[in-house]
């Protein structure tokens, strides 16, 4: 019954190790601050030459205007949003592209603006989620879902103007008309 007794203890003893230990076996970032640098971010997005609509009779690339409604997110190593801007701005399809491509991809602005971020930690990234709305000469409005995508680590972000274009390629987008 002795070795039965020991047996027992030392394989407590072990699964406390190891349960206590879990940071031998991760891959844990470094998330002291480093030297600070500041960021500019320029969002662009692909707007895919499309028929959207209720019965696909509308292209984008034809609306009046298309708004951006979102937020663009600083996360910082341990998963945590450390600053944030939100914008709600337009862009103007018809005008900017009076001839396309049916496929084609264009690249707009999201906002005029940059939006400036300290950044403290190689291992921080950038988050942008936004919304689209169209809206058409016949008085049609359309709302896309949701678009969101993520940045490299920051350290990927070092341009020597300190400038970084966010360029988002076109999403697949569920477009519904606003209000229903």
């Amino acid at each position: 019954m002795k070795p039965l007794k020991i047996c027992v203890i030392l394989c407590i003893l072990v699964a406390l190790l190891i349960g206590s230990s879990c940071e031998f076996f991760t891959d844990d970032k470094d998330c002291r601050d480093w030297d600070p640098w500041d960021i500019k971010i320029h969002i662009k997005y692909g707007v895919k030459c499309s028929e959207i609509g209720p019965n696909f009779d509308h292209n984008i690339l034809d609306a009046l205007d298309l708004r951006f409604i979102g937020t663009i997110r600083n996360i910082d190593c341990t998963g945590y949003e450390e600053d944030y801007y939100d914008f709600n701005s337009a862009v103007f399809p018809s005008f900017l592209f009076p001839q396309y491509h049916l496929g084609g991809v264009y690249y707009v602005n999201v906002s005029p603006d940059d939006f400036p971020f300290l950044v403290t930690n190689y291992y921080e990234y950038f988050s942008a989620s936004f919304i689209m709305e169209a809206t058409f000469a016949d008085g049609l409005v359309l709302k896309s879902t949701q678009v969101t995508c993520i940045t490299e680590d920051a350290q990927w972000l070092m341009t020597d103007d300190y400038k970084y274009t966010f360029e988002i390629h076109a999403a697949t987008v569920t477009w519904t008309v606003a209000g229903n």
